[in-house]
């Protein structure tokens, strides 16, 4: 397996750490506070640093109770799954970069139901192909704009 981080950080690193007490009873639509299902879609998950040039987003989807709606549903380019009886969220995502390995990067994540930070909360490991130095990045679910 490689390495992540091989250069390390010579002076640390803060790493801030934020939770929620989480409610199964709450549908994960109405915890990320999401309007009604559209044909536009009522939800954005969006990638970013892990080695991406690019803030990486798809908005063609709907969060419908618990379930994830895409638009078209022949999307080949993520997979969300929400458990709503954990709060987790997982899938993976195409990132658009250079030699991609042969997988797409799979993501985690939680749901945040409550606070400031309300909204889906998760990360992703870099995976271009022959990159012996990946880097972790970050994703999130939440309203679209």
């Amino acid at each position: 397996a490689t390495q992540l981080y091989t250069e390390g950080w010579e002076q640390g690193i803060t790493v801030g750490l934020v939770g929620a007490l989480y409610d199964k009873a709450v549908t994960v639509q109405s915890a990320l506070g999401l309007p009604a299902a559209g044909p536009d879609g009522n939800a954005v998950l969006a990638f970013e640093d892990g080695k991406l040039l690019d803030t990486v987003a798809y908005t063609t989807l709907n969060v419908d109770g618990g379930k994830v709606v895409k638009l078209p549903s022949t999307d080949k380019r993520y997979t969300l799954t929400l458990t709503g009886n954990t709060g987790a969220m997982k899938g993976a995502f195409t990132p658009f970069w250079s030699n991609p390995g042969t997988a797409l990067p799979a993501f985690n994540g939680v749901i945040l139901q409550k606070g400031a930070n309300k909204g889906g909360w998760g990360h992703f490991i870099s995976n271009r192909q022959h990159d012996l130095d990946p880097q972790s990045g970050s994703v999130t679910l939440g309203a679209q704009p």
